[in-house]
């Protein structure tokens, strides 16, 4: 890798970062990386810092043969590159100090010293890390589902057992009837057409069928689905708070970038929910087996990412989809042959699993925008050179567009209409940026992209209220299309059609849960469909790809969800309305 000069220079990012105080973005910001620096470790830049991961894995369900991988992650590499029975309700225990991995410790059950201690990088507990795919999405998200599912799998475990072994089930506090998590389901099937395919859980019914969903599913589930459709149906606002804390928590633990407030944030946050479970098991409505190993590894996730840096940084994504890869490659014959007769077949593992590779684009694929520090792009599909005076443009009038796109400058930058700039605009189907596709109705119609919904977006309006303040007010809108257009002064801008949902507001459960409407009806319009409102954005108005939750009583109405992000604001406070259009 070091030989070849591609690799080489990607290579080059442990040793050319710089860190910012206060701020943990990778594991070289952890305290342990920085410990094997001060020993004299990775002095040279062309060292290469790894971590090992071990898994085993079937490949069909009636084999009994498991195979085991070594999976390797080259920390060296960008982030971005590298993703592509017994309960402890004692939550703060402590971790094991390095001396009992040294020397061992029997009456903790460390009957002799650990091998990793003869490593010279071995740092004690820290040293094995925590995985954040086992152990808050599949761990953490799944028994959120065994909690609120006690009416529909008849488990009865959660339940307090009175000494005569009869069971509590009148108070237990997570309580949902059957019916209800039927509606949910539903409610999950209809909303997966308006989920992007970033969100990378399937978004199936999960209370119909749970056999074959995956860790990304669950993980979906607990950040986005619990608090928008599962917590209006739970009992009391005392376990829904805990709940919601318990998802806040997880989604701080999730994020790339972290300080110590947020860590604090997130401590706190694992806190409430661990105190409301202990409460309740006092209280003998809920059963101490609600204490899993997973629910004490919480309580050390934010002493591990100061240690290690962010859990997105060493998580074993990577390793489970190159278990994927390969359990596809090896077929039925590996079940009636010995392996060695099939890794005699030449692969190659560059083509197969196209690892570092970008998909082939030519210059004529996307526009930049020059000296724009965002460093968003317009991707193809093109519409070149049209006119907003007399064409069309997918499917809207250029009038239309033409007044939406005044309305814009007129907004932002004061320009009247004999200043509007150049009538002929390029228009583009997709958008790069941050690291995100855009998706547009543009897109979604070009490639019969039905499926899922890709071009939903949240985006600030600035105005001026009644007390002539600016204000930053957020909207979410169907983009259209979007395109660049040079202004008056001859200066260009990437910009954005949206169709504008109706209504915004916030979930009467918790008000940062944001909720839209897509159409409006009132008195006047009872019946009959309103037309829609249609705004001209820039694209660095932009603050989330959304997807769209549907909301049980109303079909009109969506839960609006945002990829790992929490929304900790009152969203009433700062809601806009098509008026400031």
């Amino acid at each position: 890798m070091l030989a070849d000069p591609a690799t080489r220079e990607l290579l080059c990012y442990r040793a050319n970062r710089e860190s910012v105080a206060g701020q943990l973005t990778d594991i070289f910001d952890g305290d342990n990386y920085k410990q094997l620096v001060q020993q004299g470790l990775f002095s040279n830049p062309d060292d290469i810092a790894i971590g090992l991961y071990t898994d085993g894995f079937v490949n069909q369900k009636k084999g009994k043969n498991s195979y085991p991988i070594i999976h390797c992650i080259i920390f060296n590499l960008d982030p971005s590159i590298r993703r592509h029975g017994m309960y402890f309700d004692d939550i703060s225990a402590r971790l094991r100090p390095l001396e009992d991995f040294k020397v061992g410790s029997p009456s903790k059950n460390i009957y002799q010293p650990s091998i990793y201690t003869q490593l010279s990088t071995f740092s004690g507990s820290s040293f094995f890390a925590l995985d954040e795919l086992h152990l808050i999405a599949r761990g953490i998200g799944k028994l959120v589902y065994d909690l609120i599912t006690v009416t529909l799998t008849k488990e009865t475990k959660f339940y307090y057992t009175h000494p005569d072994n009869t069971l509590n089930t009148t108070e237990y506090p997570f309580h949902i009837p059957r019916a209800d998590l039927v509606t949910i389901g539903n409610c999950i099937t209809s909303s997966r057409k308006y989920i992007p395919t970033s969100f990378q859980g399937s978004f199936d019914n999960v209370f119909a069928k749970i056999d074959g969903t995956r860790a990304v599913d669950w993980l979906d589930f607990l950040l986005y689905l619990v608090p928008t459709l599962v917590m209006p149906y739970l009992p009391n606002r005392a376990v829904k708070t805990a709940l919601l804390s318990l998802m806040k928590g997880c989604a701080l633990a999730l994020q790339w970038t972290l300080t110590s407030e947020l860590l604090d944030e997130m401590e706190s946050y694992f806190k409430h929910w661990h105190s409301f479970l202990y409460q309740q098991v006092q209280n003998n409505t809920l059963s101490r087996s609600v204490f899993r190993p997973v629910q004490h590894y919480l309580v050390h996730i934010p002493y591990i990412i100061k240690q290690q840096g962010p859990l997105r940084c060493y998580s074993t994504r990577s390793m489970e989809r190159v278990i994927g890869v390969f359990s596809k490659l090896i077929n039925f014959l590996v079940e009636r042959f010995a392996i060695h007769n099939y890794t005699s077949t030449a692969i190659s593992i560059c083509d197969e699993i196209n690892l570092i590779r970008p998909k082939p684009y030519g210059r004529e694929s996307y526009m930049d925008l020059p000296n724009d520090p965002s460093g968003a792009q317009l991707w193809e599909p093109f519409h070149q050179f049209v006119n907003l005076n007399n064409d069309s443009v997918e499917g809207v009038g250029g009038p239309s567009v033409k007044e939406a796109l005044l309305k814009y400058y007129r907004r932002t930058t004061g320009l009247t209409g004999h200043e509007f700039g150049d009538s002929v605009v390029v228009v583009a189907a997709r958008l790069w940026m941050d690291s995100t596709v855009y998706s547009s109705c543009m897109y979604q119609r070009k490639k019969n992209e039905t499926s899922r919904g890709n071009h939903y977006v949240m985006f600030t309006c600035p105005y001026r209220n009644n007390r002539n303040v600016i204000v930053h007010s957020w909207l979410v809108g169907t983009v259209q299309f979007y395109f660049q257009h040079v202004d008056f002064y001859g200066f260009p801008h990437f910009l954005a059609f949206v169709e504008v949902m109706k209504e915004h507001d916030a979930a009467g459960h918790d008000s940062s849960v944001p909720i839209v409407k897509q159409r409006s009806q009132s008195t006047h319009t009872l019946g009959h469909q309103t037309q829609p409102t249609y705004a001209v954005i820039s694209v660095n108005d932009i603050c989330h790809q959304v997807g769209l939750v549907q909301y049980p009583p109303n079909g009109n109405q969506f839960y609006v969800i945002a990829l790992y992000y929490i929304f900790n604001n009152n969203m009433c406070i700062t809601k806009g309305n098509l008026f400031i259009l």
